[in-house]
């Protein structure tokens, strides 16, 4: 689903999104990933003491997919 809210180029506040999804990029390929994800998901589980299981991992994909879908770039996510 597209977003309706179109941002200005070079805006504050696409530069705040931008260093958002480039955080999430763990593996710095460009683009956020469910691999991502789960190794952000596995760094968190390690912080408070968990084991990543299949149920967490489930977590960490589903909060991915859903917030990211199926984009491959910055400025698709900002559409999306």
């Amino acid at each position: 689903m597209a977003s309706s809210i179109k941002l200005p180029k070079n805006s504050f506040q696409e530069a705040k999104l931008r260093r958002v999804y480039e955080a999430k990029d763990f593996d710095n390929k460009g683009y956020v990933s469910t691999n991502d994800y789960e190794t952000w998901g596995k760094i968190a589980a390690e912080k408070v003491g968990l084991e990543m299981d299949d149920e967490i991992k489930g977590y960490w994909v589903t909060a991915c997919q859903s917030y990211f879908g199926d984009t491959k770039s910055f400025d698709d996510w900002i559409d999306y």
